[in-house]
């Protein structure tokens, strides 16, 4: 299940007013999606995250948010929204990596603008 959230102690050090979730009922636990986490480093959202989504085969979640500095693969610089994919399997090990999807087809550039509401 997924879910956002504004309470301020789902998870340590966050810094948006409103967050994205998604619970495990096996493990009795929430993981925070806007974030990115690995072995080494955690960086936690900037912006605020909503609208998460499992895909239909429940290894995917997308959500969008206005975090600057979760993408994987680049720096976000168009001051928008932008809609992330996470793989589940990762995130039950313990690694949150978000890849921004909202990007532009031919240069894989910023959007001009804000992309929301994330569907499977």
């Amino acid at each position: 299940m997924t879910f956002e959230s504004a309470a301020t102690d789902l998870a340590p050090n966050l810094a948006a007013a409103t967050n994205a979730y998604l619970f495990d009922s096996d493990a009795n636990q929430s993981t925070l999606l806007n974030q990115v986490s690995n072995s080494t480093s955690q960086t936690i959202g900037d912006g605020d995250a909503r609208s998460a989504v499992i895909g239909p085969n429940g290894a995917t979640v997308a959500f969008e948010s206005t975090s600057s500095n979760i993408d994987v693969l680049r720096a976000d610089e168009n001051d928008a929204a932008d809609v992330f994919l996470v793989n589940v399997d990762k995130l039950l090990d313990g690694f949150v990596l978000p890849y921004r999807y909202s990007l532009t087809t031919e240069e894989a550039a910023d959007g001009n603008g804000a992309s929301t509401d994330p569907q499977f």
